[in-house]
C-alpha cells in the first residue's frame, strides 16, 4: 500500500546525570499523543511540555535530575511566561 507523508519532531536529549547514576544503561521515552506530550495553550502560546511542569500540568519523559524540557511556540506579539520551580531558583 501507498504510504501518506507524514510530519513528525523528534528531540534527542543528553543530560548529565547525578553521580550515583552514572553507571545507570542509556534509556529511550518514545512519547506521543496528548497524555504522554501534553501541551498548554494560553493567550497566543502553545508549550509542548516535554520534561518537568508546566500550567499545572507534568511531562511524560523520565529525567533523573529535576530538569524542565518545554518546547514553546508564540504568536507575534504575544507573551509567554513560565514560573520556575522552586529548586530552579
Amino acid at each position: 500500500p501507498f504510504l501518506q507523508p507524514s510530519s513528525q519532531e523528534l528531540y534527542q536529549l543528553w543530560l548529565n546525570v547525578p553521580s550515583d547514576h552514572k553507571m545507570t544503561p542509556p534509556e529511550i521515552d518514545l512519547l506521543g499523543g496528548e497524555e504522554e506530550t501534553p501541551v498548554v495553550s494560553v493567550d497566543g502560546t502553545s508549550t509542548v511540555i516535554i520534561a518537568g511542569r508546566h500550567g499545572g500540568m507534568k511531562g511524560a519523559a523520565k529525567t533523573r535530575s529535576d530538569v524542565t524540557i518545554l518546547h514553546a511556540r508564540m504568536d507575534r506579539g504575544s507573551v509567554w511566561t513560565h514560573r520556575l520551580p522552586e529548586s530552579h531558583r
